[in-house]
């Protein structure tokens, strides 16, 4: 690891990664995604994209940073924790595609669409100029 480097992105992904896989499988154990009447439970549901955000952001952070420390032109002009902004925003793109497959509206070009639009997001982001 670089002398300058911060380990905060590497604590925060592991944290997410685990608060995230420990609260989908105790959800998808224990509570059904149906109320006793038939309909949706939104609160499960809810939870389960929260799970679900938390797991791969958290996977995503740990990846970015993984591949940060091969590739440092993958970080861009910003700051050196950028891999947590990244991760998130994998997180992000993977809870409204399946939000959106949940509605029956996910198809090929949904998905590439929400996928580009996050990488024009970091693009952005990356390629910012500090007001000073």
């Amino acid at each position: 690891m670089q002398p300058n480097a911060s380990r905060a992105p590497i604590f925060v992904g592991n944290g997410l990664c685990l608060a995230g896989i420990a609260m989908v499988l105790y959800l998808a154990l224990t509570m059904p995604p149906f109320t006793p009447d038939g309909q949706d439970d939104i609160q499960a549901i809810a939870l389960m994209f929260l799970g679900l955000f938390m797991a791969t952001g958290g996977l995503g952070t740990l990846l970015a940073h993984k591949l940060h420390q091969h590739w440092p032109g993958m970080r861009g002009r910003g700051s050196r924790d950028v891999s947590l902004r990244q991760g998130l925003l994998l997180g992000l793109a993977v809870c409204l595609m399946c939000f959106m497959a949940l509605f029956d509206l996910l198809d090929f070009a949904v998905a590439i669409s929400i996928l580009f639009l996050i990488v024009l997001l970091e693009m952005f982001l990356q390629n910012r100029t500090e007001a000073t």
